[in-house]
């Protein structure tokens, strides 16, 4: 690639987009969403500050800049130019590929440091970024005008965004969820706190193959777009043959990372729930109890509703222990969230139960009623064993008996 082609493009771009207050616009809004949450609110997820930065900048960026240089008739002579199609993608993506890297890591790092680990965060953030702002480019180059892309732009942004976010609600949004690069960068800048784990180097290999299939696909639409006559576009068989790629590339994505599930197994006349992934099993009646399992964060969550009543839970959080918490600095970590949350009445005391576990057992008022939940811990995993009603439920009495009763039998396997 010739230096010079590639630095007038550049310079180029970083001229008419400082010019530009649609760029002010969509920086601001993404620094300003998550500072004023941070602010105002409490700190926001690092998932939607992970998945907002990539894609709100990277996607929105790129795809807004391609169809203004449409729109001007100057990505039409830039393609005609002596340039070659990987200096016009290189020097196209640069500085909106150097934006999305900034403002994700200027966000991450400052409200999300100790939640992530800085290593994979470093080194996955840029190739997630890079696939984010590849897909802005074929927006813009696919959609005639900016008025398009105001409509089909939006829509997959949103498809970007929201699944992450949305993962644990419905199962099909989260094989949707997986096959995104977002949550590939998230996986790993979570789970890289334990090391360069198998699990991270799986992440690690698909975010690749998806650089990697997504390459394909944009040079074969850049190929394309310098043959287009007229506003409309006409799809040429190098299209559809890699577009066809990156969507078998995102199905194995999604595929090879469904989340490990627990099972309710019989044991004689009895019956237990058991997840051998989180080392732990718990008597469960199946014809009083239904079960649901998901992640909030690096959180993975059961609940135990019951028949008679859906909005009354027994629910088992379970998350890694990176930092070897003990099971009383955890607690400690816990009473320290819950006064910042105006809890009433606090109280919280160790408990050896009749099963040899040791489990710190706490009681609130919050302003949805009465809070009760058991902390324990191994040393892979922390877990939280509590119950969660509807408000003025009738059956709280009898969801404190269960869970008295299942945390006595309750077993930790690791």
């Amino acid at each position: 690639m010739r230096k010079h082609i590639i630095s007038a493009i550049i310079k180029r771009d970083l001229k008419e987009t400082l010019r530009n207050p649609q760029t002010l616009i969509i920086l601001g809004i993404t620094i300003g969403i998550n500072v004023f949450m941070s602010i105002t609110i409490a700190k926001p997820l690092w998932v939607m500050t992970f998945a907002m930065s990539l894609v709100m900048v990277g996607f929105t960026l790129t795809s807004f800049i391609i169809t203004e240089e449409k729109d001007k008739k100057t990505l039409e002579a830039l393609l005609i130019s002596p340039a070659t199609y990987s200096e016009i993608l290189f020097g196209k993506l640069f500085l909106t590929l150097v934006l999305t890297i900034l403002v994700s890591f200027g966000l991450i790092f400052s409200l999300h440091h100790s939640e992530i680990s800085t290593l994979h965060t470093l080194l996955s953030v840029p190739i997630g970024a890079l696939i984010i702002c590849m897909f802005g480019m074929v927006m813009g180059l696919v959609c005639p005008t900016q008025a398009a892309l105001s409509g089909f732009g939006t829509v997959l942004m949103l498809i970007l965004f929201l699944p992450e976010l949305l993962a644990s609600t419905n199962n099909l949004i989260g094989y949707l969820a997986r096959a995104l690069p977002t949550h590939h960068v998230i996986q790993i800048s979570s789970l890289g706190r334990e090391g360069l784990s198998s699990i991270v180097l799986k992440h690690y290999g698909m975010l690749f193959l998806s650089l990697f299939a997504t390459t394909l696909w944009v040079i074969s639409f850049v190929k394309t777009s310098a043959k287009q006559e007229g506003s409309s576009w006409k799809f040429q068989k190098g299209n559809i043959t890699y577009s066809g790629l990156l969507i078998f590339v995102l199905i194995i994505s999604s595929i090879l990372f469904i989340p490990y599930k627990g099972k309710i197994i019989k044991e004689g006349s009895t019956s237990k729930y058991l997840n051998s992934e989180y080392s732990i099993s718990i008597p469960i009646d199946e014809n009083k109890f239904s079960f649901k399992e998901y992640r909030i964060q690096d959180n993975f969550v059961t609940n135990f509703m019951l028949a008679s009543s859906e909005d009354d839970i027994l629910y088992l959080s379970i998350k890694k222990n990176f930092k070897n918490r003990t099971r009383k600095e955890d607690l400690e970590k816990t009473l320290e969230k819950l006064k910042k949350k105006d809890a009433l009445n606090l109280k919280a005391r160790e408990i050896m139960l009749e099963n040899g576990l040791q489990v710190a057992k706490v009681e609130y008022q919050s302003k949805d009623g009465e809070e009760l939940f058991y902390l324990f811990n191994s040393k892979k995993f922390l877990y939280r064993f509590g119950i969660s009603s509807s408000k003025d439920s009738s059956n709280l009495e009898l969801l404190k008996e269960l869970l008295n009763e299942k945390i006595n039998s309750i077993e930790v396997l690791d």
